[in-house]
């Protein structure tokens, strides 16, 4: 009533409180975690196209085996329309933009 709480309510938010930033604290270190290996990943698939592109930066013309390293798929919609769809454009274009 004078604006303070009980001994037994103030041991019981406080326990709860103290459960919420234990669960809290796990959460923030599993989403680090999961960061980290996330970073690795994005990583490991940037240094994987930057190899593949120095292998071919010097050819002179397409051979098979850079076809199959460096091209997803080849769209034909008409003899004029040709879209290409690379493996790596994701990684490439976020190491152009660093």
């Amino acid at each position: 009533m004078a604006g303070r709480i009980d001994k037994e309510v103030y041991q019981r938010r406080r326990t709860d409180l103290g459960r919420l930033y234990e669960r809290l604290e796990a959460d923030i270190a599993e989403l680090e975690q999961k960061l980290k290996a996330a970073e690795t990943v994005k990583g490991d698939s940037l240094s994987q196209a930057l190899d593949v592109m120095k292998k071919y930066s010097r050819a002179d013309e397409l051979t098979q085996a850079m076809v199959q390293e460096l091209i997803e798929k080849v769209i034909v919609t008409d003899p004029e329309h040709v879209e290409i769809v690379w493996k790596f454009k994701d990684e490439v274009r976020k190491f152009i933009e660093i």
